[in-house]
C-alpha cells in the first residue's frame, strides 16, 4: 500500500499551498514457530519429511517458506519437504526451515535431529568345503560377500553347525571330522554382524561324508625258512577308518 499525507496551511483566514507526501508500506517478513522431521527413528530406506507450524504474516502472505536439510555437523545433504536416499544409519539428521512469503525471507527456524537407525549386513551366501569329505578332515565354513547399506566394509560372523539336522557344540568356522561317520550330512549356517546389528542367518551348501578306503599296515610272510614243498603264508593287518570290513 502506499500512504499520502496532504498537509493544507491555513490561518484562519486564507490557506496557502498544499503539500502532499506519500510513503509505501514495506513487506513484513514472516515468521515459523517450530519445525520437526518424521519419522523420530527411521531406518536408512525410509523418506524423511519436514514439517512446520506457527506461519504468520502480517501482510496475509501466503507460505512459500523453504527447507534445507543437513547431517552431523552441518553438511547440506538436500532440499525440499522431503528427502530420502542421502543418509544411512547412524547419520544425525535435521531440517532448517525458512520463512518466506516469495519477497522477503524470515529468521530460520532449526528442527530436532533424528538418528537413523543402524542397518544390517546381508550375506549372499555361504559355502563348506571339501565337498567330497572323509572321517578325519577338517571341513571349512566361508561366508560369501556381504554388504551392508550403510557403507561397513568390516563384519563379524557367528557360526552354527549341524549333523544329520541336529545341532553340534561348535562355533568355530573349522570342524573336525573325526568323531563322524560316512553317510552322515554336515552342514553350516553364519550370521553376519556388523558390529551394531546382526542379519540373517545363511546355510550353506550340505556335504555327505564319504567313504574312505583302508589302509594297509602289515604283510608278514612266513615261515622264516622255506623249502621246496613248504607252504608259504601270508598275515595281513589293515585299517578302515569307517569300521568297514576289509
Amino acid at each position: 500500500d502506499e500512504v499520502t499525507c496532504t498537509v493544507i496551511p491555513d490561518d484562519g483566514e486564507d490557506r496557502g499551498t498544499s503539500v502532499t507526501a506519500s510513503i509505501e508500506i514495506a513487506n513484513t517478513e514472516p515468521t515459523v514457530d517450530s519445525a520437526s522431521v518424521s519419522p523420530t527413528s527411521p531406518d536408512y530406506s525410509d523418506t524423511l519429511t519436514c514439517s512446520w507450524s506457527g506461519f504468520s504474516d502480517d501482510d496475509g502472505d501466503v507460505d512459500l517458506s523453504t527447507v534445507e536439510w543437513f547431517k552431523g555437523e552441518g553438511s547440506t545433504i538436500g532440499t525440499g519437504k522431503t528427502l530420502s536416499g542421502a543418509f544411512v544409519g547412524g547419520d544425525s539428521v535435521y531440517c532448517v526451515v525458512t520463512p518466506s512469503d516469495g519477497e522477503d525471507d524470515g529468521t530460520p527456524v532449526t528442527s530436532a535431529a533424528v538418528v537413523v537407525n543402524n542397518a544390517p549386513p546381508t550375506l549372499a551366501d555361504v559355502t563348506l568345503t571339501p565337498t567330497d569329505a572323509k572321517v578325519g578332515n577338517t571341513m571349512t565354513c566361508t561366508p560369501g560377500d556381504t554388504t551392508d547399506p550403510d557403507g561397513s566394509t568390516v563384519f563379524e560372523y557367528t557360526y552354527r553347525w549341524t549333523i544329520d539336522g541336529s545341532s553340534v557344540a561348535s562355533t568355530e568356522s573349522t570342524l573336525g571330522t573325526g568323531s563322524l561317520s560316512k553317510g552322515q550330512f554336515v552342514r553350516c549356517y553364519v550370521i553376519p554382524s556388523d558390529g551394531t546389528d546382526a542379519g540373517d542367518e545363511v546355510a550353506s551348501n550340505s556335504v555327505e561324508i564319504q567313504n574312505s578306503p583302508p589302509t594297509m599296515t602289515s604283510v608278514v610272510i612266513g615261515p622264516a625258512e622255506i623249502r621246496t614243498n613248504d607252504t608259504i603264508t601270508s598275515e595281513v593287518s589293515s585299517d578302515d577308518i569307517d569300521g568297514d570290513s576289509v
